[in-house]
């Protein structure tokens, strides 16, 4: 008895280290400032009028934190497969908070985005 609760915690200690493993393979989380950032840079290209994917590829240019640039990286390619803009978003709800991807689907469905990107980065500037 006490041989299976010792290989059950040896094994739930392997777990807990494999999955830190993960998460810091996949570096810092950005900060929201810096997510803020690269959605400004977004929402000025969109209401330039530039197509969706020249905005992300704006919004990659824009990061710095190697984490956020490979979520928008991920963002681009699904958004090039045909995914919406909040869709491709929510799979990295890590580095997306999910009152952001509401706010861009409520864009999406008015149909301005961009308006709805400036909107939700002005509340953390106040």
């Amino acid at each position: 008895m006490k041989r299976n609760y010792l290989i059950l915690l040896l094994m739930t200690v392997m777990t807990i280290l494999v999955m830190l493993s993960l998460l810091w393979h996949k570096g810092p989380l950005p900060s929201r400032e810096e997510v803020n950032e690269t959605l400004k840079e977004l929402a000025i290209s969109l209401h330039q009028g530039q197509p969706l994917q020249e905005g992300i590829r704006s919004a990659i240019n824009r990061a710095t934190n190697p984490r956020l640039k490979k979520a928008w990286e991920n963002v681009l390619k699904l958004v090039s497969q045909g995914y919406s803009l909040s869709r491709a978003m929510s799979t990295h709800r890590d580095v997306f908070p999910t009152d952001l991807i509401s706010a861009i689907l409520k864009g999406e469905l008015k149909g301005n985005v961009d308006a709805a990107l400036i909107q939700y980065t002005a509340q953390f500037e106040r």
